[in-house]
């Protein structure tokens, strides 16, 4: 009877599991990719080595669209109701509830039980279970101004935020800008389209706009501009009216130069010093290319 009930229980894991890689399998997007070399990202990507290692809850806070590590679509949003079994799937390892801030005050209730006790019961059960779950909570609202509001529980706060991790927001690293811009004009290229660059004046324009969508809202600007830019070069015209209009800092024309050596030296850094095939993404000829490296005394 031992042997018959352990191999059940191991029949059951196995179960357990393949339904967890079945989900994973099954996402068409890439894994998550944090891209910046920024103070501000650098900082918080140390944090999170720190802390990968423990079980400690992990409360994520964030401006929507900043990039709050990863999503699997529709599957947690309200995760304790809306899908049974999560908390089993989930066994040993962690569980992401998305938008944590717009939990009912029934729900909860009920995640802080399974916290306070770590045991649940399954709808129509009457068995209870361990649970070993590590709980990584993601919100765009100051929970702590939802908790003095009396719209969080109190409790409930402080058992979520053991660690908090706070995303900055994509006006606070502008510096990251034309990394993602690049991430993202490889990532939107279809098969057989030709490479885009965008001209020194439009990475200005696009570093000038405040960004309040976030990285989210880049992304989507790129997207577009891979589908409708016509050449090779995407230029101020190309751009949306919002991001031509919204007017450039002081000393435009040396942050300008700044941008234009920055912009070459990624690209050269890309083609690993081949100086053709860097001309061909700028959409220059060698001698400009030459002549650009010698003025602003680029190291190859």
């Amino acid at each position: 009877m031992e042997e018959v009930l352990r191999r059940a229980a191991e029949r059951k894991r196995l179960q357990q599991e393949n339904t967890a890689l079945r989900r994973m399998v099954s996402q068409r997007e890439p894994a998550p990719l944090i891209v910046g070399q920024g103070p501000a990202i650098t900082a918080l990507l140390a944090t999170v080595q720190r802390i990968a290692p423990s079980d400690a809850n992990v409360l994520i806070q964030g401006e929507s669209g900043t990039g709050k590590f990863g999503h699997e679509k529709g599957s947690f949003t309200g995760a304790i109701s809306a899908k049974q079994g999560l908390f089993e799937v989930a066994e040993g390892g962690a569980l992401l509830l998305d938008e944590v801030g717009e939990m009912s005050p029934a729900m909860q209730a009920k995640l802080l039980q399974v916290l306070d006790t770590r045991e649940m019961r399954l709808v129509g059960g009457t068995r209870v279970h361990r649970v070993d779950v590590r709980i990584m909570a993601a919100t765009n609202k100051d929970l702590a101004q939802e908790v003095r509001a009396g719209r969080f529980r109190e409790d409930l706060y402080y058992r979520v935020n053991v660690v908090n991790l706070t995303l900055p927001s994509l006006r606070e690293r502008k510096e990251d800008i034309p990394l993602l811009i690049e991430h993202f004009l490889r990532q939107f290229r279809v098969t057989g389209q030709k490479a885009k660059t965008a001209s020194p004046e439009a990475l200005q324009a696009l570093m000038d706009y405040r960004w309040p969508g976030n990285v989210r809202e880049l992304a989507n600007t790129i997207e577009r501009l891979m589908i409708l830019t016509q050449g090779d070069i995407i230029r101020p015209d190309d751009l949306p009216p919002n991001l031509r209009d919204s007017g450039g800092p002081a000393g435009g024309a040396t942050s300008l130069a700044e941008m234009e050596r920055l912009h070459l030296i990624r690209v050269l850094g890309e083609t690993r010093g081949r100086k053709m095939q860097a001309a061909r993404l700028l959409g220059i000829d060698l001698k400009t290319l030459n002549n650009k490296i010698k003025r602003y005394n680029i190291a190859l």
